[in-house]
């Protein structure tokens, strides 16, 4: 689950900071990622009880509440590591490549909230060209492909074509290092 996805990547960031000398006060950051582990294994667990869909909702409403806690730590250690970045081992660049990685964890946690209250809480169907797939990669789609087994997938497509030249073309949007590929045979 994203929310998930979104406090451990926060969590972990804040342990970075605190380990290299900075510490504002808080509990421990693992005791945040034990909490949203916890809460998203109860969730998972909801499907099989008699009343799910209230469970859900109730599991869901504490993992809101958990959320909105690790973003004020998230941007009070963001704010801490900007203003005090000297006070630590990191040169500039550094503790900026930390910044920009809670950054876009916060940019992206308010729609992946969103996404989930319309799911669960408001019980409505997100149409697939405003999914958030992934907090770290925002241009992944989905892949209605229609195969047997698995009809959607995620990622990004890339169609190789070959012309009468025997020149290559490439079109689409590939992912990273070339995962998620899909090649046409036309053969």
């Amino acid at each position: 689950m994203l929310l998930r996805d979104g406090v451990k990547s926060l969590m972990q960031s804040v342990e970075l900071i605190r380990s290299h000398g900075l510490k504002s006060r808080m509990c421990e950051p693992q005791e945040f990622i034990t909490k949203i582990n916890r809460l998203s294994m109860k969730m998972t667990q909801t499907q099989r009880k008699k009343n799910g869909k209230k469970e859900r909702k109730r599991v869901l409403r504490e993992m809101k509440r958990l959320v909105g806690v690790v973003r004020g730590h998230g941007r009070r250690y963001r704010t801490l590591l900007d203003l005090n970045w000297q006070a630590t081992d990191w040169s500039r660049p550094q503790a900026e490549q930390v910044l920009k990685r809670i950054d876009s964890v916060m940019e992206a946690l308010p729609a992946a909230v969103k996404q989930a209250h319309e799911r669960i809480i408001g019980e409505r169907q997100v149409a697939n060209d405003e999914k958030l797939l992934s907090l770290f990669e925002p241009d992944i789609h989905v892949i209605v492909r229609g195969k047997a087994g698995e009809q959607v997938e995620f990622g990004n497509l890339l169609v190789l074509g070959e012309r009468s030249d025997l020149s290559s073309r490439r079109s689409g949007r590939s992912g990273c290092c070339g995962r998620n590929l899909k090649i046409q045979d036309r053969g």
